[in-house]
């Protein structure tokens, strides 16, 4: 088998290099946005609100972690791709609705009491 050349490593590195960084930033950012919360006055709640808020969050955005996977298993042509851009996009507009509604109604705050069981106090922070 022969051996690839530098050409190909390094084409391969200009693809993957983006990508990991772009993962890297994201992890980096909980870690960052964690430590600003842990200096509020009252960092115990803050901290736990905020893991509340982020784990209601991202179990409703959820499914839209499975796009790239959906995007490659379904996709073939230009009409199958019209088509899972449509599902995608209106599944996108319920989950930014369904977010928009808990975040701006009292819908959020009786789900993190009511159904997820926070305090008041963690509720309201």
């Amino acid at each position: 088998m022969p051996k690839p050349s530098w050409s190909v490593y390094s084409e391969i590195a200009r693809f993957f290099i983006p990508l990991s960084l772009t993962s890297l930033i994201i992890q980096l950012s909980h870690s960052v946005v964690n430590a600003g919360v842990a200096r509020t006055p009252n960092p115990e709640i803050a901290l736990a609100a905020y893991a509340l808020a982020m784990s209601f969050v991202r179990l409703i955005e959820n499914p839209m972690f499975m796009v790239r996977q959906t995007v490659v298993s379904l996709v073939k042509n230009k009409q199958s791709l019209t088509e899972v851009s449509t599902f995608v996009f209106r599944m996108a507009a319920l989950i930014t609705l369904v977010l928009a509604l808990s975040g701006f109604t009292p819908l959020g705050h009786w789900l993190l009491t009511r159904v997820m069981g926070a305090s008041t106090e963690i509720a309201q922070q």
